[in-house]
């Protein structure tokens, strides 16, 4: 539970109803760059302000009227224009600004005139604590359209003092991704990896978020898990005017119109699913059958025997082994959006809802993994290999956020937002190879000489162990199917409530439910051994793959891993405002319109209570080779093929000890 308490001055501005406001972007004529620090002055009515680090700046409290704006900034030249203001309409003005001319000499100012008198309490404008400069970046809608930028995550990489980390997490001022915490609207949100706090930020598209801001210093107002700063995703809020938008999209990269890797008995459906469960033989939660110690001294296997043999079966035949290759479609998207606001006796409610939709397939090949090592004074490698990547996304999102604002100081919301983001990867791997690893003497060791180091093991034509009768060079190798579903959802109600007209006690609160989930519904890997040789072979070709041991060890031959991790937040937050000293000006003007100013200072507090629960859950299923099987491939080695290309085939009687199957055990 966190009570955070601090002093708060406003503003004093007013802004009634009648009044409308003015958002301007200012940017460099050539380059189109933002430009910060631009001073935007209106004289006819007193009101100056400058652009923040993204160019933009709102001014309140205008009238339905032209203006002449003039805008400075430090080498450019003072541009000076006339700006419509729409009536119950924000009106937004892109400003260019053009270099001034260096000619070598001093450039003088020119001379500005300002025009008005000045505030009687001696002007100045009181700025919130939390708004201080470099307390906060943002970064809105607008950038999220002008630098193509498709998701929360890339949107924190384009702040100043912020990164991203392995496509997903915030690292804010150099601290690590545990540091940083993530909210929507304010709210905690838990996290869907099994090993980190930190939530991924791929998960929100920018076509349901309207900004971001990013808190990198701590006040009393923000979540009490701040530790090195805090990414508040801020979504769409229904709007004044009626929008609707609609698009779809077609692109093409690398692995469009080419064959590329998938798993040969799944396909995730349009929001990403697939049916990668358990068989029931037991599951999660449920213990599963024990395997045959030994079969009974006449040869038979019992009727308990015999039930776990099948259910193991039933296991090892749930998903294929053997991957398939099919051509790639295009790249394809669909997005929607809709909003409005309508006028009724008992207050003006609104709504907004967005869909976006994307499909993408991409692929790696011959990507070349190594990792270095000294060895007597010459660099070799430690470890390496060659590596093949095929995948296939979907990632989709849904936003739903109705509201009334049932008068100027009373408005209640609700939202609920989904993000769904699941890929289908299958990865092949080969030419790995070791070297000083003193578990595996033979990898990457000559077998004569004894030398490390080696880019794979040698067999020449002649030797007894070479089960294909070629010269060559052997390999580990493997294949690996993998699916992963991500999830975040999230649904909040909310109300904020003023009296007295904006200036007596103020109530804003919030509630909030969200759950986040990660799903590894079948992970299967596949271990064997690569020969490649030093010319083609008649009836291989130039490489093989099996599953003999030519190596002459006795690893695993592979293993499956289901892995579900759910975690769950729930938030409940109220923040007060209490009028300390009203406003200055109403005592020294007699201007009517001074009555309507908010409080020069004001006292806030609140109360918040977030809880967290996690759980993760997971099987894990280790494949052995049993040496009887091993054998009867490094004798034939069209078996060991033949059982590494159609793993499914493979004999798993549920026999413990690797030295009495005649096939696999898990």
């Amino acid at each position: 539970m966190i009570v955070w308490l601090f002093m708060l001055p406003y503003h004093l501005i007013a802004q009634n109803k009648d009044e409308q406001n003015l958002a301007v972007i200012v940017f460099d004529a050539e380059d189109g760059t933002e430009l910060e620090g631009v001073g935007i002055i209106i004289s006819e009515v007193n009101l100056n302000s400058v652009t923040n680090d993204l160019g933009e700046c709102l001014i309140e409290g205008l009238q339905d009227k032209s203006y002449k704006v003039t805008f400075v900034c430090q080498g450019y030249k003072i541009e000076t224009v006339e700006i419509k203001i729409n009536k119950n309409k924000q009106t937004i003005h892109e400003q260019p600004m053009e270099r001034k001319a260096f000619d070598g000499d001093l450039n003088e100012l020119e001379e500005i005139e300002v025009l008005g008198d000045p505030p009687a309490d001696g002007g100045g404008r009181m700025i919130p604590i939390e708004d201080l400069p470099g307390l906060k970046s943002s970064i809105g809608s607008v950038e999220f359209s002008k630098q193509d930028i498709g998701d929360a995550a890339g949107a924190v990489s384009r702040v100043a003092g912020a990164n991203i980390v392995d496509g997903r997490y915030a690292v804010i001022r150099g601290l690590g991704d545990r540091y940083s915490s993530t909210t929507v609207n304010g709210a905690i949100i838990p996290s869907s990896d099994p090993s980190k706090k930190a939530v991924q930020l791929d998960l929100f598209p920018t076509d349901l978020v309207q900004d971001l801001v990013i808190s990198k210093t701590f006040t009393p107002n923000l979540t009490g898990e701040f530790a090195g700063g805090v990414v508040d995703i801020r979504t769409l809020k229904f709007p004044k005017e009626p929008i609707i938008n609609f698009g779809t999209g077609l692109k093409w990269n690398n692995a469009t119109g080419n064959e590329i890797g998938v798993n040969p008995d799944r396909s995730m459906d349009f929001f990403g699913r697939t049916n990668d469960d358990l068989p029931d033989v037991g599951g999660i939660g449920r213990p599963f059958p024990t395997g045959v110690n030994r079969a009974n001294r006449d040869g038979s296997i019992s009727s308990r025997q015999q039930e776990a043999i099948d259910a193991w079966g039933k296991i090892h035949r749930n998903g294929s082994w053997k991957s398939k290759f099919q051509k790639a479609k295009p790249n394809r998207s669909v997005k929607f959006l809709y909003g409005d606001s309508y006028q009724t006796d008992f207050g003006e409610p609104g709504v907004v809802y967005g869909f976006t939709h994307d499909i993408e397939s991409s692929m790696r090949e011959g990507v070349k993994i190594n990792r270095g090592a000294a060895l007597e004074g010459d660099f070799a490698a430690n470890q390496g290999q060659v590596r093949d990547v095929y995948t296939e996304s979907i990632d989709w999102g849904m936003l739903l956020n109705a509201g009334v604002e049932l008068s100027e100081d009373h408005s209640l919301w609700a939202l609920y937002m989904t993000n769904v983001s699941a890929e289908d990867k299958f990865t092949r791997g080969r030419n790995i190879y070791l070297s000083e690893d003193s578990n595996t003497p033979i990898d990457n060791r000559d077998r004569f000489t004894g030398q490390l180091g080696l880019p794979g093991t040698r067999f020449e034509e002649d030797d007894d162990e070479n089960p294909f009768g070629a010269s060559g060079t052997a390999f580990r190798a493997y294949d690996e199917f993998a699916h992963l579903e991500r999830n975040i959802s999230t649904f909040q109600i909310a109300g904020d409530h003023r009296l007295n007209a904006g200036k007596g006690i103020g109530l804003n609160w919030l509630l909030s439910n969200s759950n986040a989930s990660e799903e590894r519904p079948d992970l299967r890997l596949l271990r064997g051994f690569q020969f490649i040789f030093d010319e083609p072979h008649p009836e291989y070709g130039e490489s093989v793959e099996t599953i003999a041991n030519i190596l002459g060890q006795n690893p695993s031959s592979g293993f499956r891993e289901f892995l579900s991790t759910k975690e769950s937040g729930q938030e409940a937050k109220m923040n007060l405002t209490i009028p300390i000293i009203g406003n200055l000006s109403s005592s020294t003007n007699s201007n009517a319109d001074i009555e309507d100013e908010p409080n020069f200072l004001e006292l806030q507090g609140g109360v918040s209570h977030f809880d967290r629960k996690r759980e993760v859950r997971g099987r894990f299923f280790q494949y052995g080779v049993s040496s009887r099987l091993s054998n009867a491939a490094l004798r034939n080695p069209q078996f060991g093929v033949d059982l590494f290309d159609d793993f499914d085939n493979v004999i798993v009687d549920g026999i413990r000890s690797v030295s009495k199957t005649e096939g696999v055990i898990i």
